[in-house]
């Protein structure tokens, strides 16, 4: 991701977390990343053959530009669960390369995801500890952010990703990356 949006991603990270609100906890800044489909655990020796599919995927596609969008949460704004800030820009290509990375991970015989993709970028989590004030809290500051207008992110591959939980949050290493090609 360019600077200026890691800048704006960091800043709304900081605001929510300095609200201090009981139950929230906020990502680490250097680890938001759009996630095209979650694998879970997957067997190390499966690796190379999901590499080879995100590979597949990625043939033919071109590279597109997105920005940032509106702020969200899943499951809804009475009770969040999940605090993000949302994509806009050529969705339609993030939509083609979202399939495509699904259609060829399935075909692996791993499991489809049948919600409708959502892009977003995850800024936090409110846990079960969360009070209703808390919740209520979570969801004023995150509608209250001010992202600035303008910023793009260019999507120019993908990437098989590894997840390691820590004290000090989720690190997140790329242990694969295609390219958007083209034709």
């Amino acid at each position: 991701m360019p600077d200026a949006v890691k800048l704006a991603l960091s800043a709304a990270v900081r605001q929510i977390g300095q609200a201090d609100i009981r139950g929230v906890r906020t990502v680490r800044p250097d680890g938001i990343h759009l996630t095209l489909k979650f694998l879970g655990d997957i067997e190390a020796g499966r690796v190379a053959e999901v590499s080879e599919a995100i590979d597949r995927a990625t043939a033919g596609l071109d590279p597109f530009d997105l920005g940032l969008g509106k702020a969200g949460v899943f499951p809804n704004w009475r009770s969040p669960r999940v605090l993000w800030i949302g994509l806009d820009g050529d969705l339609e290509a993030l939509g083609r390369l979202h399939e495509a990375v699904e259609r060829e991970i399935v075909a692996l015989g791993l499991e489809a995801d049948n919600r409708a993709y959502q892009p977003h970028l995850t800024l936090g989590r409110v846990r079960d500890n969360a009070t209703s004030e808390g919740k209520r809290r979570a969801s004023e500051v995150l509608s209250g952010l001010k992202i600035p207008a303008g910023l793009r992110i260019h999507g120019n591959h993908a990437s098989l990703m590894r997840t390691t939980f820590t004290q000090r949050g989720a690190v997140h290493d790329a242990l694969f990356s295609a390219s958007l090609r083209g034709n």
